[in-house]
């Protein structure tokens, strides 16, 4: 697998790599200062006299024998930066000016270079995200961050949202107020989108979870709205029981849809406690129970909250002449 990644690297050295020509001459070298890369070479060619290439200071040590032009003096590819200085080291030919400079830099990378940006170890929804079936921490795809990148490219996305504790939601007259201006977004945000989804009677299929069918966009996508809390006002939330779930949509720059960052949050509401059958709620059954699930029943009066709880004995969200017998019976056992 190293002798693998050992070949990519050099490949793409080869395929990017560049060889400079330097031509020595009657006290010359031209051009007689240079800036390259690393991995780049750089061939002498004594395109008239007796020259040799002497490095005097530098992070290696490079030479190459006189010839008698025309002809190539060498060539070097170089691998680590720095400032080479060399001279032609025949006779005075140095002290007449025959002197150059290599400046070796690093090989520029553009990419990602915000490590807030998306990264290629994480679990990415290809459906919202760019899908990278070659990333690597060492090579991600032109939108995730990129350790090894000295150019930043502009490209970054991001899936940054507000975790549970900055998306707060607080109740309000006749509804909740939702903020989450305590959350820090990597860039600014150009826009968000608030949805909101309720389910009014519970899990009715029973599979454990809620169905929330009953959506609504609070603020809409391209409304621009920037403002970081609402005030969520719907008469659902004066009933007794009620789930919501609220969606988060956080539109980044860069990012192809409105909608690539989002979370869910839910709300629900507090379930009643009550002791089945105890509709009074004074600690004891009795028939004063049973006559108020009764007049529930026949529509005299109405029980709620705990009442309701307590009235449903069976647990099926509806009190009928079932829970008057379950209720008889607990008195009677």
């Amino acid at each position: 697998m190293l002798s693998k990644i050992f070949f990519i690297l050099n490949l793409f050295f080869i395929v990017q790599a560049t060889t400079f020509t330097i031509n020595a001459g009657n006290m010359y070298y031209n051009p007689e200062n240079i800036e390259i890369q690393v991995g780049d070479t750089v061939e002498w060619y004594n395109e008239g006299g007796y020259h040799d290439v002497v490095v005097t200071s530098g992070p290696e040590s490079i030479s190459f024998s006189a010839c008698s032009s025309p002809c190539n003096i060498g060539s070097y590819t170089f691998t680590l930066p720095g400032t080479y200085d060399y001279i032609c080291s025949v006779g005075q030919h140095a002290a007449m000016g025959m002197v150059g400079t290599v400046t070796v830099v690093e090989s520029g990378v553009e990419g990602c270079m915000d490590p807030n940006a998306i990264r290629c170890d994480e679990d990415i929804d290809t459906l919202y995200f760019p899908e990278c079936l070659s990333c690597l921490d060492s090579e991600p795809c032109e939108n995730y961050y990129n350790e090894n990148a000295t150019a930043d490219n502009g490209l970054c996305m991001y899936n940054d949202m507000p975790t549970g504790s900055e998306f707060v939601i607080t109740q309000v007259d006749g509804g909740y107020n939702v903020d989450w201006s305590t959350f820090s977004p990597p860039v600014d945000v150009l826009q968000y989108t608030l949805q909101r989804c309720l389910d009014p009677d519970g899990d009715t299929d029973g599979d454990g979870y809620y169905e929330y069918e009953n959506c609504q966009m609070l603020i809409a996508p391209m409304s621009f709205n920037l403002d970081t809390s609402f005030d969520d006002i719907n008469e659902v939330f004066s009933n007794d029981v009620y789930f919501a779930k609220y969606t988060l949509y956080v539109h980044y720059p860069n990012n192809n849809y409105w909608g690539s960052a989002n979370a869910y949050y839910l709300v629900e509401s507090q379930s009643p406690q009550c002791t089945a059958g105890d509709v009074s709620g004074d600690g004891t059954i009795n028939v004063l129970d049973v006559i108020s699930t009764v007049n529930h029943i026949i529509g005299t009066s109405t029980l709620e909250g705990e009442g309701f709880c307590a009235g449903d004995v069976n647990g099926d969200g509806v009190i009928n002449v079932t829970d008057i017998v379950s209720l008889i019976n607990i008195i009677l056992s």
